[in-house]
């Protein structure tokens, strides 16, 4: 009897459709009626928000075991054995141990190995047909790479020097580089007089750094146009594509600390009505 006290309270949360509606599957020889009309007296007949959540109803093969010629109890109409215990949703998974808590953690978790009749969790995802996708795609990029780099071969000149230019904001550079002792000269200037700042010099020879090539090449460069951060900025964007042309090998790290690639960065444009690119005039109410 304490089951049925707790699904009459359940059925007690539900509107009057519902309860209706669940009457129809009970027989009155149960011996349930009385006591679900019993419950259920005294309510209102406005209807009321429905509160069902998965555990709180009948499964629905349990549902069409209980049709309208059997039993509360499972067996047939005229059946009344006292000592029968109703079934209710929910016993089998009280069973089997397995709580509401412990399935959102596993599914949380994607922890499947400990379940019978499921693959590993690295079987599960390798049978995504857009993973496997993917993982070719990548393959055939790899590959691509692969090709390329073995395509490109040392480009020097009659006088062995490695010829590139680098940009950076309003700054062009034009770096000639061969095999030499470190020497590093700017329109006609050493780097460390062209370059009083320490944080220009350390732009400048980062190339170097990232190819543990330090001191092993000379360096010829003119620069025009833009600040001394701009023409810093252009002469390591020159001598790494120098560096990667001398020897393809050095590309991979160059590529990694994102030397080739040009900084595109460039002051914004002052707007009408605007102190600068977006600083706007005092404005006073009154």
């Amino acid at each position: 009897m304490s089951s049925i006290r707790c699904l009459v309270r359940r059925l007690a949360r539900l509107d009057q459709n519902a309860v209706h509606n669940f009457g129809r599957y009970i027989s009155s020889d149960s011996g349930f009626p009385a006591l679900f009309l019993k419950a259920v007296s005294g309510r209102s007949s406005a209807p009321h928000s429905v509160v069902i959540r998965s555990r709180d109803v009948w499964s629905r093969s349990e549902r069409r075991a209980y049709s309208s010629d059997q039993g509360f109890l499972g067996g047939s109409s005229g059946n009344t054995n006292a000592d029968a215990t109703p079934e209710v949703f929910g016993d089998r998974t009280a069973e089997s141990g397995i709580t509401d808590d412990m399935l959102d953690s596993l599914i949380a978790l994607k922890d499947f190995g400990n379940i019978e009749g499921l693959p590993p969790l690295d079987a599960i995802l390798e049978q995504d047909d857009e993973r496997e996708k993917k993982a070719k795609r990548r393959e055939l990029e790899r590959k691509k790479q692969l090709e390329l780099q073995s395509m490109r071969v040392k480009t020097v000149d009659e006088f062995g020097r490695a010829y590139a230019t680098g940009r950076r904001k309003s700054s062009i550079a034009r770096v000639w580089l061969k095999e030499g002792e470190g020497k590093i000269t700017i329109n006609g200037l050493p780097h460390d007089l062209y370059f009083p700042d320490i944080d220009q010099r350390l732009q400048l020879l980062e190339p170097f750094y990232q190819t543990k090539t330090l001191g092993l090449f000379d360096v010829r460069s003119t620069v025009k146009g833009g600040g001394i951060t701009g023409q810093s900025g252009a002469l390591r964007h020159g001598i790494s594509q120098a560096l990667q042309l001398f020897d393809p090998l050095l590309r991979p790290p160059l590529k990694s600390a994102g030397m080739l690639t040009r900084d595109s960065r460039v002051v914004e444009r002052k707007k009408p009505g605007k102190a600068k690119a977006r600083k706007s005039y005092q404005w006073v109410k009154r």
